[in-house]
């Protein structure tokens, strides 16, 4: 299964913005960015044209993340999967919107990344006050925090450091599909795996290109 959960997924909205990495340094997925562009053009150019700017997106995919987040605390599981989905398409549109409408600004970069986080933060609380076990939900959550940091960590020191299995749209759709075909602590507990993983992967990549 863990295959299907990552056969559909695409990067996050940076790296939908910049379109480059470092030599051997891309996420396990960014093959599919291309097709992930073809099939967001239309639908951004669309929400462009009509003046629907990226930080309005951001904007509605935190709401979208925050009901999510609220809707699993009360143990609505299903409907908080088909939640997670939708915040997590807004989210790649408002990259695609940035970009197909030349709209990039650092103000709209640093609101939609502290908005992602705020959304993994509070869905994987809601779903440990929906009785999730709480390690799991620990693990997942730092591991969560720890790719994002280490990598604008390595970024804010000039060190490409993008290699990893769990980037953010790994984690939602793993966390949706287990919601929605009821494996709910077994896709918790992956994404505390993918994460782990992948925060340690990039700390040593980090330690090691800082050493050089």
């Amino acid at each position: 299964m863990q295959h299907q959960f990552v056969n559909y997924i695409t990067e996050t909205r940076h790296s939908l913005l910049t379109g480059r990495y470092a030599a051997g340094d891309a996420p396990v997925l960014s093959r599919l960015k291309s097709y992930a562009d073809r099939l967001l053009a239309r639908p951004a150019n669309f929400l462009a044209g009509r003046g629907i700017t990226p930080n309005v997106l951001t904007l509605c995919g935190l709401a979208i993340g925050i009901f999510a987040g609220i809707v699993l605390a009360l143990g609505f599981f299903f409907a908080g999967g088909v939640l997670i989905l939708l915040t997590g398409l807004v989210d790649m549109l408002d990259g695609a919107v940035a970009r197909n409408g030349r709209a990039t600004t650092t103000f709209g970069a640093t609101f939609d990344s502290i908005s992602d986080r705020y959304v993994d933060c509070i869905v994987l609380l809601g779903l440990g006050v929906a009785g999730v076990n709480w390690l799991y939900v620990g693990a997942a959550l730092m591991g969560s925090l720890l790719v994002s940091y280490v990598r604008a960590k390595a970024e804010g020191l000039g060190i490409p450091c993008t290699v990893g299995i769990a980037e953010r749209s790994e984690r939602l759709l793993i966390l949706a599909i287990g919601l929605l075909v009821g494996f709910v602590e077994p896709a918790v507990l992956l994404v505390a795996i993918l994460a782990q993983f992948t925060a340690l992967w990039r700390i040593g990549l980090l330690l090691q290109r800082a050493a050089s």
